[in-house]
Formats: structure tokens, sequence, C-alpha cells
């Protein structure tokens, strides 16, 4: 994290992207203070600052101090862009059209998700980080259909098929 301090304070990039991160729950208050001010001075200068959603699902502490759902800092702090990653599950069945429809796409069928991990090969099942954040309140760009109602703040902000078992980007 000095680097991406020394990053943004030297003004170095338009992006910063990082991917580590640490639980929400198990973070000490100045961590978090800084890595908010951080980002605020990064938007401030026009620096995006991206960030791994992590690499558990929902329970990104996955320990016994505190074994229920968790998410990752930096990437729930409202001004960073919290990135996670997917696999698509096609199953069977066409999902491509032949032609191109009225917008001009050929999706013909919903797609399903499922999540995955860019950042190890595991044995066994593995996800992105993703969930509610315990510590910030639910930003207002995050105000919509489809988004949880409550008042937290829900990450990833963004995600991409990464999966290196099916159809991954390598970015």
């Amino acid at each position: 994290m000095t680097s991406v301090q020394y990053a943004i304070d030297q003004n170095l990039a338009p992006v910063v992207s990082v991917s580590y991160g640490e639980c929400e729950l198990e973070a000490p208050s100045s961590d978090v203070a800084s890595f908010q001010l951080w980002a605020r001075q990064a938007n401030a200068q026009g620096i995006t600052w991206f960030a791994a959603s992590g690499d558990d699902g929902a329970a990104d502490c996955g320990d016994s101090q505190n074994p229920g759902l968790a998410v990752d800092l930096p990437g729930s702090v409202p001004e960073v862009t919290s990135a996670g990653g997917t696999q698509f599950a096609e199953g069977t069945g066409t999902y491509w059209s032949t032609v191109n429809g009225a917008n001009g796409g050929r999706h013909s069928r919903t797609f399903r998700r499922r999540s995955g991990t860019p950042a190890r090969k595991t044995a066994g099942p593995a996800a992105s980080g993703g969930g509610a954040s315990v510590l910030f309140s639910k930003p207002s760009w995050q105000t919509a259909p489809g988004v949880p109602s409550d008042n937290a703040r829900h990450v990833p902000d963004i995600s991409m098929s990464t999966s290196d078992d099916h159809d991954g980007y390598l970015v």
C-alpha cells in the first residue's frame, strides 16, 4: 500500500490497480481512514483506483476471529472501483443468434454467471469477493432497481470473465 500512496502522492498515472486487500472487519481504523483519504485524493487528481474484491466470495475473513460474511478493503471504499471476477456457465443450448438483433447484438439467451477467481488456481471452488460493507454506507450511485435496498456499500462494482478454466481474459 506504500506504493499506492506514492503513486497517488506523485500523481504518476491515471490508473492505479492493486490486487491486495484485507478483511474489513480485521482492518485497523487507521487503514480504513488512510485508504479513503488516498482514494479521495486520487479522484480529485483524476486518478482511478481499482482494487480486487477478494478471493473468498462473501466470506472474505474466513477465519476463527471473523468466520461470517465480510468484504475486502480497499475495494469496499466507495471512492475505489472494486473489481471482481466471474465465469460464464453456458450449460447446453444456443446462446448466440446467427444474425444481429435490432440493437446490433447477437445474444439470444440469458447467461448464468458464477464467481471465479483470477488470482489463484485452487483444487476446490473459489470465488471473487463480494457482498455488503459493514463500514461504508450505500453511495448515491448504488441506488437503482436491482441493487439491494439496504444502506450498505456493495462490491464489486465491475466484474469480468476471469476464469483460468473457461473463457477468461488476460489483461
